[in-house]
């Protein structure tokens, strides 16, 4: 059975080979150090240990889902697959940052958690997350191709 050129580049393309997972590994385990390392770094030296070893065991879940989905593909199925995972990254940080924000910001004031939220209006983080939430939406419907004439 032979493919027709569509459908194989659809598949694959000529004379790509996906990464080794010895490499694929590293990039994975490198890309997710670098996204996540600030955030567990921010709630050790805040003595949240309970969210620096959260953050730390999801960032290790995160890395063998990134290695699983990214495994085998080339081109533009593994930059899709990139994406989205980068993307599902972005809302567990997002996630960390709103969660824990109180317990880091206590700590750096030397007060409890609920003279922390007594000082200082923890409501802002959440607003600021949907705010960026909003603006990155905004963006993505300006920036998006518009179809040219005769394409749908």
């Amino acid at each position: 059975m032979r493919l027709t050129n569509e459908m194989a580049s659809e598949h694959s393309q000529p004379g790509m080979m996906p990464m080794k997972p010895g490499l694929l590994a590293a990039v994975v385990a490198g890309v997710h150090l670098a996204l996540f390392s600030w955030l567990v770094r921010v709630a050790w030296n805040a003595n949240d240990l309970l969210g620096a070893w959260a953050i730390a065991g999801t960032v290790v879940v995160l890395g063998v889902l990134a290695f699983v989905c990214i495994r085998g593909k080339t081109g533009a199925e593994a930059a899709r697959a990139g994406n989205g995972h980068l993307g599902l990254c972005f809302v567990v940080m997002m996630l960390a940052i709103n969660l824990r924000m109180d317990v880091w910001v206590a700590s750096a004031y030397g007060v409890t958690v609920a003279e922390a939220h007594r000082l200082q209006p923890l409501w802002i983080v959440p607003a600021l997350t949907l705010a960026l939430v909003a603006w990155v939406g905004v963006l993505s419907v300006l920036i998006r191709p518009k179809p040219r004439l005769g394409q749908q």
